[in-house]
C-alpha cells in the first residue's frame, strides 16, 4: 500500500492499526510493524545496502514494513544506492508474498514520482490511500484528547478564540496537523502556567480550566507554526 498525505494525518497510526487488523484476519502471522526511513535501508559503500535492507525485511517477515519518506530511495539515483535498496526490496516481495506487507508513505507529488522510478513498484503498490489534511473541527477534537488527558478545560471564551486560532492556521504543503495541536497544546499549558502565577499566588481553578488569555492569537499562528515550537518539557 502506498499513504500519501502531510505529516500528523496518521499514516503511521493507521500502519499499526492495519497490522493488528491483517494479522486478526489471517493474512500475517505476527502483526507487528517495522517503521523505517532511508537511512535504514541504504548503506554507505558498495555492497553494503543489499545486506541492508535485507536485514529490515526479515525484521518485518510475518508483520508490516512502513517506509516513511520512501522517495528517499529514488531522490539522486545515480548518486547513491537507492536503486540498489529498491531492487532487493522487490525481490524479498515476490519471494516472500503472503508472509510480509510493506507500506510506503510520504509527500502526494513526490510518491507519485516514487512509483514511477521503478517498473516494478506501482504494480505492487497499487492500493494507494490519501489521508487529507484534518479540518478545524477535527483538529480541535484532537486538542481536546490532549485537555482530557491533563484533565484540563477550556473556558468558553478560550474554546471560542481556539476556534479561530487553529482555523487561521495555513492549510499548505508541510502542514503538521495533528502535530501541530501538539505543539499548540504544550505552548498554552506553558503559558497557562506562567499566567498561574502571575500574583505570585495559584488559584486552584487555574490548574484545571484554561482561560482565554493564554491561547495565542490568530495573528501569531505564523511564529508558532514556522519555528517549530516544540514546549514538550513543560509536560
Amino acid at each position: 500500500m502506498s499513504f500519501t498525505g502531510n505529516p500528523g494525518t496518521g499514516k503511521t497510526t493507521v500502519a499499526m492499526r492495519m497490522a493488528d487488523i491483517l494479522k486478526n484476519l489471517g493474512y500475517i502471522r505476527q502483526g507487528h510493524l517495522v517503521s523505517v526511513t532511508r537511512d535504514d535501508l541504504v548503506g554507505q559503500y558498495i555492497g553494503h545496502t543489499a545486506p541492508k535492507t535485507k536485514e529490515v525485511l526479515k525484521k518485518a517477515m510475518g508483520g508490516v514494513l512502513f517506509i516513511d519518506e520512501a522517495y528517499g530511495l529514488t531522490a539522486h539515483q545515480h548518486q547513491g544506492y537507492g536503486p540498489e535498496a529498491i531492487e532487493t526490496l522487490l525481490k524479498f516481495m515476490e519471494d516472500n508474498r503472503g508472509d510480509i506487507v510493506v507500506i510506503v508513505a510520504g509527500y502526494p507529488a513526490e510518491m507519485q514520482g516514487f512509483l514511477d522510478a521503478n517498473p516494478g513498484l506501482r504494480s505492487r503498490f497499487d492500493v494507494v490511500i490519501d489521508f487529507p489534511d484534518y479540518s478545524t473541527e477535527e483538529l480541535t477534537s484532537i486538542f481536546d484528547l490532549y485537555l482530557d488527558e491533563k484533565q484540563l478545560t477550556l473556558t468558553p471564551e478560550a474554546r471560542e478564540k481556539l476556534t479561530t486560532y487553529v482555523e487561521s492556521l495555513p492549510r499548505r504543503r508541510g502542514f503538521g496537523n495533528g502535530r501541530e495541536m501538539r505543539n499548540l497544546f504544550n505552548e498554552v499549558v506553558r503559558r497557562q502556567a506562567v499566567w498561574a502565577g502571575r500574583n505570585g499566588q495559584f488559584d486552584p481553578i487555574d490548574l484545571t480550566q484554561i482561560g482565554v488569555d493564554v491561547v495565542p492569537e490568530p495573528h501569531e499562528q505564523r511564529q508558532l507554526v514556522t519555528t517549530g515550537v516544540h514546549p514538550g518539557n513543560y509536560l
